[in-house]
């Protein structure tokens, strides 16, 4: 049984561990969610470039 390490798509910081898998075992999963951090950067971005 592996269990999930889901990563941000932009800095791959780990977004959450679904399971602690009882043998070490992770998948390294990049879905496209960003962290936080990403978010309020993409956001922020999106309203400079609104700018025009």
């Amino acid at each position: 049984m592996s269990a999930y390490h889901y990563q941000c798509a932009n800095c791959y910081c780990t977004l959450y561990i679904d399971a602690e898998p009882a043998d070490g075992t992770y998948q390294s999963v990049v879905n496209g969610e960003l962290c936080s951090s990403c978010q309020s950067q993409q956001a922020a971005q999106q309203a400079y470039d609104d700018d025009d």
